[in-house]
């Protein structure tokens, strides 16, 4: 990871959510259609990509900020 430096640190903070973004094949057999599920602090979102090939898969949680940021 890199490090701010002092001209960034005015436009940094913590959002209270983590998110992670990621690709995997279709293995959902997912056909231009979206799933999504939020349930308390957390949720996901699933949809096809590369006409219909890949998953675009989201997912979240709410959280405090990170241990020394």
């Amino acid at each position: 990871m890199y490090e701010r430096t002092r001209s960034e640190e005015r436009f940094v903070h913590h959002l209270g959510t983590h998110l992670a973004i990621f690709s995997a094949d279709n293995f959902l057999g997912l056909d231009d259609w979206q799933i999504r599920l939020r349930e308390g602090g957390a949720g996901y979102g699933i949809h096809p990509v590369r006409g219909n090939t890949r998953l675009r898969v989201t997912a979240g949680f709410e959280s405090g900020p990170p241990a020394g940021g």
